[in-house]
């Protein structure tokens, strides 16, 4: 358990939790909108746009634009910071600002605030993608649930140890996602729409996980 809590997977565990966070935090506190997996909002704005519900079909639209718009943003980030290797920091301080500005945003603007949260999940998901040299996501399970199935069943044939850390992997991230979809709901039922502010502070923690990181790199 040592060897696969390093510091890079606790940095996408807290990830995870986030993202668990910020999925809740969107479909109870902002219109019932799936923020960060595109799927349901592409779903959704199909049925409606066929029943000619064009302001619902718009509502689900939006989402999917910003998570686009987040995913070009990283991109873009990537290709300027390629000299020094400094976007995965620049990304979370993205997010941090991004987020902090959601709390305050009132209901009537729901449609924004879902804007901002899946522009941030857009450059969490392109950010951190691959962690010991595991693909994986933390905003969305999907991907999580097939590749650590796929993992396991490799293990069992193979006893190929490298499948079994994988596929611990997979399933601590989609664990700590459900997590911090569990401890969204609750902190609402306190917070409201300032309960967003809890992703804020586990992305802050990734950002200094990230500088310390950095410095004990300079250091060696």
């Amino acid at each position: 358990m040592k060897k696969i809590l390093s510091p890079s997977i606790i940095s996408y565990l807290l990830l995870a939790l986030s993202g668990g966070c910020m999925d809740a935090y969107s479909y109870i506190c902002r219109s019932k909108v799936f923020a960060n997996a595109q799927t349901g909002n592409v779903l959704l704005f199909g049925i409606n746009l066929s029943e000619g519900n064009w302001n619902m079909a718009f509502k689900y639209l939006l989402p999917i634009v910003a998570f686009i718009l987040g995913v070009v943003i990283l991109d873009i980030l990537k290709r300027l910071s390629k000299h020094n290797n400094c976007w995965e920091r620049y990304a979370i301080i993205i997010q941090l600002i991004a987020l902090s500005i959601v709390c305050f945003i009132p209901n009537t603007y729901d449609k924004f605030a879902n804007m901002i949260i899946s522009f941030t999940c857009g450059i969490q998901v392109e950010a951190f993608k691959s962690v010991n040299n595991t693909d994986v996501a933390t905003t969305m399970c999907i991907g999580n649930l097939s590749k650590g199935t796929h993992q396991l069943v490799e293990y069992i044939k193979t006893k190929n140890t490298v499948n079994l850390k994988r596929f611990s992997i997979y399933f601590l991230i989609i664990i700590f996602f459900t997590i911090g979809a569990v401890i969204e709901n609750i902190i609402i039922y306190y917070w409201g729409n300032l309960a967003i502010l809890l992703s804020v502070l586990l992305l802050s923690i990734v950002l200094l996980l990230s500088i310390l990181k950095n410095q004990k790199k300079e250091i060696q």
